[in-house]
């Protein structure tokens, strides 16, 4: 299939990245996750959009240099989920990111679970068959 310009762009850093800029890209990877963890030191846990802008349809390529919400968990190394919260206007699916700390997926999963039945409460769209 076709990759997009952003995901291109990606592939060609890795593959013309010099060792020590690969060692550098790591070590900013590394104090941004300690920046990120400290947030936890005031909060349990974090809410954010899942995306941000709506879904999109299968067929489209996501947008040229579409922010990414959900990389901060994953260089952090946070367990994070996304739920289903609702529609946009246009009717197309909204995400709620939810991110614990380090080794608190129980706690993730728990408060996931005592958000969702207010969630779902929300009008969901007709799937096609």
């Amino acid at each position: 299939g076709d990759f997009s310009k952003d995901l291109r762009k990606m592939l060609g850093y890795g593959r013309d990245a010099t060792a020590h800029r690969l060692v550098t890209a790591q070590c900013h990877l590394v104090v941004v996750g300690l920046r990120f963890r400290k947030l936890f030191d005031e909060a349990d846990l974090l809410l954010l959009p899942t995306a941000p802008q709506t879904a999109f349809p299968f067929e489209q390529l996501p947008l040229e240099g579409q922010a990414d919400l959900t990389q901060w968990a994953n260089h952090a190394g946070c367990p994070a989920l996304s739920l289903p919260c609702g529609l946009s206007p246009d009717g197309m699916p909204l995400g709620l990111q939810l991110i614990g700390p380090p080794l608190a997926d129980g706690q993730l999963l728990a408060m996931a679970q005592a958000i969702q039945p207010l969630l779902s409460q929300l009008t969901m769209p007709e799937l096609e068959e």
